[in-house]
């Protein structure tokens, strides 16, 4: 195995590992984290939506647990150390907890500010998992996701469907509770196989080609059926930005300022580009996120500047005001500006920190090992789903999950 250029005092030795989880316990291991991830997703019918969170506490108990009754929790040595990132997130995450002291809402504060950590200890306690493996029980799951979403329509199309539509059509949310969530995953699905199949990956959890091609295709629908335009852009943005910095030869400079001209042209417009091509009649599926994007920024004052008005406070009743109508958002469509809301310039700060050192960790592994990132491009599909959604600095979402487990298996192991 090679080693991590810059980062061998915090990489991990695979070897080390492989006597916590058998080759046939990691793909069961890897589907139990997954699918407690999409449960923060499931339509759960009258169950509070923390359930979803209950499901990520359990898991890394059970990993916990687990891991002792084996007797393999002291395979851990003095190389099993922290990663840089892992310190800004886990520096982040402490911040987010201490803002109870001012928030407007300190329980629900502390509640909140609970769930990022227990979703990082799942992730730190699942390194030992292959890669390839962590890669099938996506693709597994995606593809069972796709399937149930599809077949609900047969059962009920109220269930199946968004109740609300943005375009005024069929947007199909199937088993989750949005069709943006469900779009989202299943682009991710989509581009995680490409990126399997340039790494020669194997992805047998598919009986042979056949099935695995229609696998594919089944996913491809419920993409489609989900109607997740701006997900399925940013997806495939992604997976061209992680292309193009595959490598580090002769070409290094060019892909940089590529990547560099595409962030300075559409992150400070992002937000205006999509009001006036909306605005010009281009369905963006924009659907009032420029208004909730005023209101927000209408309650930042010099007061909360600093250091906002608390985690997690954003859905709290304290804010209704600011949504007088029919429709009160759970969040602020964007993860940055929700982060200076609630956590104001120095948890936003933060997250700027997290990002540059969660992308200088994914791509010093990729430069070390020659092989396309998953963790890369989960990375930039996050950030860039950020911009008007929510997955850095809110409620955890799966996609931010599994950037966190691929980062972490990734960048684990030399």
């Amino acid at each position: 195995m090679t080693r991590l250029a810059k980062n061998k005092t915090y990489s991990v030795p695979e070897a080390a590992f492989e006597s916590t989880f058998s080759k046939k316990t990691q793909i069961y291991v890897a589907a139990t984290f997954v699918l407690s991830a999409m449960s923060l997703e499931l339509q759960l019918g009258g169950a509070p939506s923390s359930l979803g969170n209950v499901f990520v506490g359990a898991f890394a108990i059970l990993l916990i647990a687990y891991k002792f009754y084996i007797g393999r929790s002291k395979s851990s040595s003095k190389n099993d150390k922290l990663m840089i990132f892992d310190f800004a997130y886990l520096t982040y995450c402490t911040y987010t907890l201490i803002t109870f002291y001012w928030s407007v809402s300190p329980f629900i504060t502390i509640i909140a500010s609970l769930s990022p950590i227990l979703l990082w200890l799942c992730t730190y306690e699942i390194r030992g998992i292959s890669t390839e493996k962590f890669v099938n029980a996506t693709l597994l799951l995606c593809f069972i996701v796709a399937i149930l979403s599809l077949a609900s329509i047969l059962v009920d199309r109220s269930f199946a469907f968004q109740p609300r539509s943005s375009t005024g059509g069929n947007e199909l949310r199937g088993i989750f509770k949005h069709q943006l969530r469900l779009g989202a995953f299943m682009a991710s699905g989509i581009c995680v196989f490409v990126i399997a199949l340039l790494n020669k990956h194997s992805i047998n959890v598919f009986r042979n080609k056949f099935f695995l091609t229609f696998a594919v295709i089944v996913i491809a629908i419920c993409l489609i059926m989900a109607n997740a335009r701006l997900y399925t852009v940013c997806a495939a943005l992604s997976l061209l930005i992680t292309f193009l910095l595959y490598g580090w030869g002769e070409g290094r400079f060019v892909r940089l300022y590529i990547i560099v001209g595409i962030l300075l042209l559409v992150v400070p417009f992002f937000g205006t580009f999509l009001t006036y091509i909306d605005q010009s009649g281009f369905d963006t599926s924009l659907s009032g996120r420029d208004l909730v994007w005023n209101r927000t920024s209408s309650a930042i004052v010099d007061e909360s500047r600093l250091l906002g008005y608390g985690y997690g406070t954003f859905d709290t009743p304290y804010f209704d005001y600011l949504f007088r109508g029919n429709y009160r958002p759970a969040h602020a469509h964007n993860s940055f500006l929700q982060a200076l809301f609630e956590t104001g310039i120095i948890g936003l700060s933060l997250v700027c920190i997290l990002i540059v050192l969660q992308i200088k960790g994914a791509w010093s592994r990729l430069r070390s090992n020659g092989k396309y990132s998953y963790a890369l491009f989960f990375i930039v599909y996050n950030v860039l789903s950020s911009l008007f959604g929510l997955n850095y600095a809110g409620a955890i979402s799966l996609n931010f999950a599994l950037m966190l487990a691929f980062l972490s298996l990734e960048c684990r192991k030399r």
